[in-house]
């Protein structure tokens, strides 16, 4: 009989006639015991009697697999693996991986999936203009039949399939609501163009109310363009503790892409080869003149390049370079029946590393070539001459320097080294300075 049958005979004294002379439990009694108390030969209400001690201090009968409960019961330590096992640390990145997933972030970003980056901040300049960007957001909104409204501030003219908002008659903000939201009402997702976040400032819209209205109510996508080269508008914060509009829309946006021009970024690459100050480019010059756009001329049509930052709802950034390419008709299949363009066959976006323009910037050919300004009459612009004429080179050949003596006095060493100098006419020697 196990210490639990007895303290169930015990509890249930109606079954102890049932109990064989020899203390054997019956089976069927022991299968009530299992129904009733659970296995047997575990305690049930009381522990079992205490073994005798020398020391009741002495703890050294405590097995190594036994443990204390906070009831003061013996038990013996569980050898059941834990509830949850801790997942195997991920095997480092490979650069095959890390290539793929940068490209999936951009590539989310530009075919406008549902939910991917509800808010993009484009950022550009005189330097660079957001245009390649703008065109490549609308081509790829047609391709997935989006209804596409563009509040235009600076563009006259847009593609025929977009809902053209002329933002530069509004008058009130309240007026540019109501254009946005009956141009949104009636579809069941569209894109939103703010081809200069600039003029809507100056009105006074408030931008977190213009993101509500696209992205919370109507499940839409916004793009806002802010040019980094135009002075702030003039609904400055009142307070030094108020930010700015650029920091609101900073915080707001989910993805920020920095428009970069693509043979600026070679130089300046080239530059950092040499060992040498980049070139400065634009406003940067602080020069009086005309400002004009330094690509209304230039015929430099490979592309541009991307600096993005992408946010994540756990508030953790990712920034990548790419470089983006101008879309050719090829990029994109025939238009089928309902759509204006076709879907995009291939993605065309690729990292700013995998360029080979830019991989091979640093090869001695392209920097000798970068340096060339500086070897046609670019070099640096001083007041005075670093240089030295034939007549001084030829006078500094003439001078006599002061020379070491440390010859042997007969074979041994002498008074060590001395400097010989001859004094000429012209030298002034005070004697009674010397001797002090």
């Amino acid at each position: 009989m196990t210490n639990g049958d007895f303290y169930f005979i015990e509890e249930n004294p109606t079954f102890k006639p049932f109990v064989l002379t020899d203390y054997k439990v019956p089976g069927w009694l022991r299968e009530i015991q299992l129904l009733s108390n659970g296995e047997p030969g575990l305690p049930v209400s009381q522990p079992d009697p205490d073994p005798q001690f020398g020391d009741c201090n002495d703890l050294t009968w405590i097995k190594t697999n036994d443990v204390l409960d906070p009831r003061g019961i013996l038990q013996q330590r569980s050898h059941d693996p834990p509830y949850f096992q801790l997942a195997p640390l991920m095997p480092p990145q490979t650069q095959a991986q890390y290539e793929r997933h940068q490209l999936q972030l951009i590539t989310s970003v530009l075919s406008l999936r549902t939910g991917a980056s509800p808010f993009n901040l484009i950022l550009d300049d005189l330097n660079q203009r957001a245009t390649l960007l703008l065109r490549e957001f609308i081509f790829r909104g047609l391709s997935r039949n989006l209804n596409i409204v563009l509040v235009s501030f600076e563009t006259l003219q847009s593609h025929p399939s977009v809902n053209y908002i002329p933002g530069y008659e509004m008058t009130s903000a309240d007026q540019l609501y109501t254009a946005i939201a009956q141009s949104l009402s009636g579809h069941k997702e569209s894109l939103v163009i703010i081809d200069s976040l600039h003029e809507p400032l100056t009105l006074g819209i408030d931008i977190p109310t213009l993101f509500d209205l696209v992205v919370l109510q109507h499940a839409s996508t916004l793009i806002g363009v802010y040019h980094r080269d135009l002075l702030p508008s003039s609904n400055n914060p009142t307070s030094a503790y108020q930010p700015t509009a650029l920091e609101i829309i900073d915080f707001l946006a989910t993805t920020i892409l920095t428009c970069t021009s693509l043979s600026q970024t070679l130089a300046k690459k080239a530059a950092r080869a040499r060992s040498l100050p980049e070139p400065i480019f634009g406003l940067g010059h602080s020069a009086d003149g005309i400002v004009e756009d330094m690509l209304s001329n230039s015929d430099d049509n490979r592309g541009i390049v991307i600096d993005a930052e992408f946010r994540r709802r756990s508030g953790r950034a990712e920034t990548e370079r790419y470089f983006l390419r101008s879309s050719q008709e090829p990029d994109y299949e025939p238009p089928g029946p309902g759509s204006v363009i076709g879907k995009l066959k291939k993605e065309f976006v690729v990292l700013l590393d995998r360029l080979p323009e830019y991989a091979s910037s640093s090869s001695p050919a392209v920097i000798d070539k970068a340096g060339e300004g500086m070897e046609n009459g670019n070099e640096m612009k001083a007041s005075f001459e670093l240089g030295l004429t034939e007549k001084q080179k030829k006078a500094r050949e003439e001078v006599v320097l002061p020379y070491y003596d440390a010859q042997r006095r007969m074979g041994e060493a002498g008074e060590g080294g001395r400097i010989l100098y001859d004094m000429g006419s012209e030298d002034d020697f005070d004697e009674e300075e010397d001797e002090i």
